[in-house]
Order: structure tokens, then sequence, then C-alpha cells
């Protein structure tokens, strides 16, 4: 389709339209796929996923909305706003009590408060209120929620993240009607160990210490899988080397800020650490990790004049034994979200991970042994040295030998909690460089997503459904 100088680029951010009894945004987010095809839009990239604050505490699960950039001639906006209106009340589960749709479409350029607004909600909790005063100030603006409408703070922050820095891919397939619910997620297990090992740059999709497949949901919402990586090849190809064992309705591959850590950019204010926060901080151990009950592991750190409990919980599993090799007087970079306040219990962080940037140097004195028998001298009594209790050699005064205590732990190293406990955001060890698989000569998105939308169906009819044994 030509394009005329009537033509304007658009952003449409969505969120907050499904619940923990089901739906999902992404799923709503391939009907609108669907719909901007209709209406022969050009797409400027792929759909965005963008996860935000996860310690907010009105989110459903991943706290993660969606954002659209596309081409479209202007004497259809009226028509697509409509069509668009009916999708989010038809996809949205809006008898859920916690569910709160919210829309925007903007015309032109994005604007700064969204782009500020995107920053602080990777870490902040943020006020509708405030959303909603600037979204009406703009007339370039076109606003649609239901019930409160909370989800009006994902979508302008959604179409504010640029992803500009680092980025990854997610191809998350969706079920037929017919399963969604508690039926169980039918796959052949072997061949999602098999195809990980086979293609590198995907992320996260297995948890090797643990034995655990990532890529399968667990509850009635429309997700079969979710398959994360590097490139759009690298989740392609892991797609097609999956046998799986149910229809699939269909497939969608979002541009993401999964595994980017971009929740934890700058140093938080040690002044103003308070509650819903995704922080980074520095501060001494002051008091040394110890289990409490529930297996869950929690240590005392000062940062400047303030003292939070930092909690590595129990389902951080080994994680909680390098937490455990902590000692009084380390210095660390601590990363994680601050719980709310208990009565008269401190702040705590629900620690994601840790880097000691200083290691307190420990010794042990130990006894001397015998120069004769090489066994351990015993004391001689009372202001007397120390005697061999074979030979009867004798040392006049006691000693001791002064030993430097192994750490098991090491000095500038990030240690993260395991995939299966790691959030959207968490960058995995294997991300440490920001980009390291992406060039600047690599084709556009725009074209990206047109060559993934032509071969669709092709990639779908390539899955054979297999019986399950």
């Amino acid at each position: 389709m030509l394009y005329n100088l009537n033509s304007n680029i658009f952003h449409l951010g969505i969120d907050d339209t499904d619940s923990n009894e089901g739906l999902c945004t992404t799923y709503l987010g391939t009907q609108i796929v669907n719909l901007l095809l209709d209406y022969q839009v050009l797409f400027l990239d792929f759909p965005l996923l963008i996860r935000l604050n996860p310690n907010i505490p009105f989110k459903t699960r991943g706290n993660g909305a969606i954002a659209f950039r596309f081409i479209l001639d202007q004497s259809r906006v009226d028509s697509l706003w409509s069509d668009l209106i009916k999708i989010i009340e038809e996809f949205s589960d809006i008898k859920a009590a916690e569910t709160h749709p919210g829309m925007v479409l903007i015309k032109g350029e994005i604007p700064t408060f969204m782009k500020n607004l995107y920053s602080k909600a990777l870490n902040e909790l943020i006020s509708l209120e405030d959303v909603k005063k600037e979204l009406k100030e703009d007339n370039n603006i076109r606003l649609f929620f239901l019930k409160k409408g909370r989800g009006l703070i994902g979508a302008s922050a959604a179409i504010g993240s640029t992803l500009d820095q680092d980025y990854t891919f997610e191809l998350i397939a969706y079920r037929i009607k017919d399963n969604w619910g508690d039926k169980k997620r039918l796959i052949d297990k072997k061949t999602v160990f098999t195809a990980d090992r086979e293609e590198p740059l995907t992320i996260s999709n297995i948890d090797n210490d643990h034995g655990d497949i990532m890529i399968l949901p667990h509850g009635p919402d429309p997700v079969y899988c979710g398959i994360r990586g590097e490139t759009v090849k690298s989740v392609v190809n892991m797609w097609r080397s999956l046998k799986v064992f149910e229809p699939i309705e269909t497939l969608m591959i979002y541009r993401t800020n999964q595994h980017t850590r971009v929740h934890f950019l700058t140093d938080s204010d040690s002044n103003n650490i308070h509650p819903f926060q995704s922080i980074i901080s520095k501060g001494e151990v002051i008091e040394s990790p110890r289990y409490i009950e529930g297996a869950h592991v929690i240590f005392s750190l000062k940062i400047d004049e303030n003292i939070i409990d930092c909690a590595a919980y129990e389902p951080t599993k080994k994680f909680r034994n390098q937490v455990m090799g902590l000692h009084k007087g380390d210095i660390l970079q601590v990363c994680g979200g601050i719980r709310a306040h208990e009565q008269g219990k401190s702040l705590t962080l629900n620690l994601e991970e840790f880097t000691v940037l200083y290691l307190k140097t420990e010794f042990k004195y130990l006894t001397p042994k015998c120069p004769h028998c090489n066994i351990t001298l015993k004391s001689a009594g009372k202001n007397s040295g120390f005697k061999c209790k074979r030979c009867s050699f004798t040392a006049h005064k006691k000693y001791y030998i002064k030993l430097q205590t192994p750490r098991v732990l090491k000095p500038n190293v990030r240690y993260v909690s395991p995939v299966c406990a790691q959030r959207h955001l968490t960058k995995p060890i294997d991300r440490e460089v920001s980009l390291q698989f992406h060039s600047f000569n690599e084709t556009s998105f725009s074209e990206q997503f047109d060559d993934f939308l032509n071969i669709r169906e092709d990639i779908l009819r390539n899955i054979i459904n297999h019986k399950e044994n």
C-alpha cells in the first residue's frame, strides 16, 4: 500500500487487560496485530512487550504492557479507534476485581512525559491521577479505559519505551480456545531440552541447575509457551524444533525489555528507600546471614545510616547458599524489591542479585602440632604452654598459628537468583554484555516483523501435532 501525505506515525499502548483467572495482554496484542493488518498499516517495529516494576501491588501476573508503532492514513483513525475499543472490551477480563484496562493512542512524536514515565515506572509506584492529568492535557492523545483505568499507566509507559539500548525477543504460541483453562500443556519435554542446547542464543528457557522447563506457563491463560532469545532467528528455530502435542491457534513475536536489568539502572537514594521500589544500592553486612522459618535466608545491611533486612526466599533455592557465604563486614551492591512495612519491623529487600565489592579478610587461629609426633598439642595448664601427650614435648609459652580463612564468594562477581526464581527483567549471567548479539547493520525491525508475518502460517503448518504417548 502506498502512503500519502496524510499518513502519520501512531503509537498505541495497552495494559491491565488480563487477570490471574485468565486471558492475556499479549494474546489481546495478537488480535490488535490482526486488526492492524486489516487496516493495511505499515508496522515500524515488532509489537513491544514492556515489563514494568515487578513489585507493584496492583499487578496481575508479569506486569507487562504492550505497544505498537505504525503508519496509517489519518482518514482511517476514527474507524480504527472504534474497532480497538471493541477488541479491548472483548478480550479483557473486566469481571476480575483487579483488572482495570487502559489504552492510549498518540500521533507523531512520543511526548517527553511518556519517556520519563517509562523510566520511573520501572522502579516506582506511579500515581494514576497524575498520568490521567498528563494524558488529558495533550490534544494529540486518545485514551480509553474501563473501570479505574489503571492500565493507562502501563500503556503510556510502554509507548515511552523506545528500547534503543538493550532488548530481547519472545516468541509466544497460543492455544486454541477449547484448551484454555486448567488443561495441562502437552509437549515432548525432551525436545525442549534438545532445542535449547542446539540454539545457544535463546535465553532462560531451561533451568539447567534444577532441570526445570521454563517456557510453559501453568495458569489458565491462552499462552501455550513463550520462547525467549537474543534474535528472531533463535526463537523461531527453537520453536521449529519442538514436538507439540496439541493444536496451536497462532504465534506472535514481541520485542521486549525482558532480561535487560533495566529496572536497576542507577543507585537509589538511600534516604528515600520505600515500599514497592526496585532498588540498587551499596551497603555493609552488619549481621551475618541466617536461616529463618520457611527456609528463607535473611541478613542485615547498613546503607549509609539506614538498616534494612535482605531476604533470599526459599524459591531461590541454591541462591540461598551463596547468600549464606556472606560475612559480617562484607561490602555489597544489592539489587531487589522493597517489601511493604510490617508493623514493628524494618524494611525488607527481596534480594534478586548481589555483588561483593569488598570481601572481608578473616583468620582462624590453630593450636600448633608437636614437631616430633605431628599431633595437636594440648594445654599444659593455666599460665603454662603446650604439651604433647605422646612424647611429652613441651612449649613453655602458648602461641597459635594464624591462617587466613578461605572464602567461597569472589569479589566483583554478580550472584543472581536461579532461572526458576528470576523475574522477567532479571539479566542472566550469560547476558553480561548488553547488545552482544545485535549489530548496527541488522535488518530494520519493520522488515524483520514483516518477514515473520509472511512465514507465520508456514511455521504453524510445519509443527506436527503428535499424539502424546
